[in-house]
Formats: C-alpha cells, structure tokens, sequence
C-alpha cells in the first residue's frame, strides 16, 4: 500500500491512489505526493508506561512516534470526548455531508487493539500528580505514568453575550457539537454565524447547503485579515455575497434575542438579525488551566522547548495547548510535528521541532483560496508584491517580497500552484524564479 502526504497539512494517508480530498485541509489530489515512512534511527526495547492526556491529531501522532520506536511501551491514551479521534477540521463539512462518523476517523477502530493502545475515552484527567508521577481522573482513578503528554487541546472561545446561553447557540468544537447542530438544523430556516473566520465561513456554507437563510457577523473591516490582503478579501467577500449569504463587518453581537430559544442577534450598530440558530466562532483559547495547577509553566499554552519538554521533568506538551517560542498556531501541521516530536523524546529520542510556516486553505462558497507565509504584514519591514488577475476565470495571484526574497503568497481560483509557494516559502526564493513559476 503506497503512502500519500497532502503537501498542505503534511497529513499522510494509505492507498494506491491519494484521497480526492484532504479529509484534514480540503486540498485536491494534485497536492499530494508519494511519502516513503523512514525508519527511526534510535529504537528501544524498555518496558515503560507512557500516558498521553488527549485523543486527537497531536495525541495520535505522538502515539504513532512511540510504536515506531518501541514496541513494549505501554500506552495509555485518555480523553473526555467519548469518540475515537477524528479529523476536527472536517467538522463543519460533517454538519451537510451524508457519511456516518467513522467516515472522519483518523484510524479505523480496530487499529488501536492492533497497536496495543489503552484507550480510556469519556473520562476526564482532573488533576496531575507530578511528583508521584500520576494522574487522577474525574472517577478518582489514579493512573501512574513514567513518561506523561500533554495533548489536551483547546477550547472554542465563547464571548460574554447577554442570552449565549439560550437553545439554538452553538460552538462547533466536538464530533457531538457537529451532531448536534446537524439536528438542529434541519427544523431552522435562519441563521447567524458569530465570526467570519475560515471555520466561521465553512460552518456559515455547510448552513448554506443546508438552504438556511445565513448571515456572518465579523468584528474586522474585512474577512480574513489574517490570511488575506486586502484585495483578495474583497474578492472573498464578493464571492460570498454570490451564494446569498449576507454579511456584516465592522461590527460586533453585542446580544442574542428570545425567550427560551433563540430568536435573532443584536449587532453593536443595533441592527437585529433574524435567526433560529447561532453558530459562534471567535477563536479558541489552550486548555492550560491542567498544566498550571500542577506547577507547569504557561502563558497562552504550556511553555515547552524544542524537544517538547516542560519544566516539569518527564512532562512533554503537543498541540494546540501549547506555546513553542511565544507561537501557537492552532493548526492541525502543528500538531502532528509536535506531537512527533513529543512521543519520539518520551521514549528516549532527541528530535527538535521548528515553528512551521502556517498554510491556509479555503474550499467553500464555490471558490479555492490558498495562502502562505508573510503577506506584507510585519510593519518593520518594507515589501514589494506582484499580482495577476483574470477576472473572467476568478483567477487571482499576488506574490510578496522584501527585497528580492519570495516571503509569502495568495492563490484564488486556480490553487494548483500551492506548493510551489509554499516551496518557495521555505527555500526564500528569487523574485524572478517566483514570478517564472506562478505568474507567467
């Protein structure tokens, strides 16, 4: 069986041909490449308990890490979320798509017994024992550990609106959340997407197919701001407004209305919008509250250093709960190269992990967008860019420089260049062999 790797999300998947679609990214088949597994030069045989807090993408790479290394660790993975680990970023399309759950699964069932993985799924770790190397979950059992990861993950952010917590608002977070919007929906003709970021806009499309009536409220002057200039979000926007799904900026909910279940949103200009059901995605914060009460250094996730230690000795950190170099990006590449290097080490290893540079994919609203690197947004440096557009074929590239070094970039329409953007990214090409490659 041959190995496949999505360029995008750097996500490996087995078949003879690659997937039609990332189940991570969105990416198309084009954006994937044949991966040949290296076998890991350090191997061990030691018998030793590694417990890791988290059943998800960094959790399972960090698993995946330790089997390729030792055959006799003992594993056990923990998680409140009752169900076998999932792609998280396919939520949204789950919420509109036909296939059951297992369908998302990152490995199927039976692959953990194969593995000799002790899953403990829909139990809670509530406390660290560090000094006697043991966790204690919300059964009062006591688990022992030799070597502990932590890979609990984030929460959704959920602001302090007047009436968040009426039925019909929701935060898509969970396999049960999608279910349970998924319900919900189908006896809704209205709804308001509180934040118009990338799985604000995918939650706000699967609605949309769903042919709900759909309005995003977003607190920035434009859509994206992070991941796109400002003409490629004009395009963005645009294109949006063509499916029918309204949008508000500059703007911020400041209430949602009803009684018991929801009725519509108050916006801070104090326009009302009509809605039977809310959708909030304004971010997401570490799940670090764990890690700080048992005396492991965190700021906006657990500290970790390039080997993914803590300051606790034998505590390992991967994930969206943690902060390598003052940077998390809450992204699914992260996590799986954390998550690597968090399981490897634990066994005795010595990989050394490096902040990637962030990729972003868009496939919804009958439009591909891909974008990396720096867009021109760091205020001390002096960029020059390069654009081309076919507005008849909603094609639209633009290339960023500083100097004559290739820092970042945006595909619309056609993304099938995107890796050698991202290529470009990482070997800091020349502006004429970029322009050679993706403009002419």
């Amino acid at each position: 069986m041959k190995l496949w790797r999505c360029i995008i999300c750097g996500e490996i998947f087995e078949g003879d041909e690659p997937p039609e679609i990332c189940p991570v990214c969105g990416a198309p088949s084009e954006e994937f490449e044949l991966y040949t597994e290296e076998e890991p030069v350090f191997t061990s045989d030691k018998k030793e308990k590694v417990v890791v807090v988290g059943n998800n993408a960094a959790g399972i790479s960090a698993v995946e890490a330790i089997r390729k290394r030792n055959t006799n660790a003992e594993i056990i993975v923990i998680d409140k979320d009752p169900n076998y680990a999932y792609y998280r970023p396919s939520l949204s399309d789950y919420i509109s798509d036909s296939h059951d759950e297992e369908y998302f699964y990152l490995h199927k069932k039976e692959w953990y017994s194969e593995n000799n993985i002790n899953l403990m799924l829909g139990t809670a770790v509530t406390k660290i024992d560090s000094s006697n190397n043991q966790v204690i979950l919300d059964n009062e059992e006591i688990v022992t550990y030799e070597k502990l990861i932590l890979a609990n993950g984030s929460h959704n952010f959920i602001p302090q609106l007047q009436g968040i917590d009426k039925k019909g608002v929701f935060s898509i977070k969970t396999l049960s959340d999608a279910d349970e919007v998924k319900a919900y929906a189908k006896n809704c003709n209205k709804a308001a997407i509180i934040g118009g970021g990338l799985l604000g806009l995918e939650a706000a499309w699967e609605l949309k197919k769903l042919e709900l009536d759909v309005t995003v409220i977003e607190v920035a002057d434009r859509l994206l701001p992070k991941q796109l200039d400002e003409e490629s979000s004009r395009i963005l926007e645009n294109g949006i407004k063509k499916t029918g799904i309204n949008i508000h900026k500059s703007v911020t909910a400041d209430a949602v209305l009803g009684e018991d279940e929801v009725t519509g949103v108050k916006l801070s200009n104090d326009m009302i919008i009509e809605a039977d059901m809310v959708i909030v995605s304004v971010g997401v914060r570490a799940n670090t509250e764990l890690a700080q009460e048992a005396g492991i250094n965190v700021n906006r996730g657990i500290i970790v250093d390039e080997y993914m230690r803590t300051n606790i000795e034998n505590v390992y950190g991967a994930g969206d709960v943690t902060e390598f170099d003052g940077i998390n990006y809450y992204i699914w590449q992260q996590a799986i190269e954390q998550g690597e290097v968090a399981g490897a080490n634990a066994v005795g290893d010595t990989l050394t992990y490096k902040n990637i540079i962030p990729n972003n994919i868009f496939n919804a609203m009958n439009m591909d967008i891909f974008s990396t690197g720096d867009l021109g947004n760091k205020k001390d440096l002096s960029y020059n860019s390069i654009n081309q557009q076919d507005k008849d074929k909603a094609i639209y590239k633009k290339l960023y420089f500083t100097g004559n070094k290739f820092t970042g970039g945006i595909l619309m329409g056609d993304i099938s260049k995107s890796s050698d953007l991202i290529k470009g990214v990482e070997e800091k090409s020349s502006l004429s062999q970029m322009v050679k490659e993706i403009i002419l």
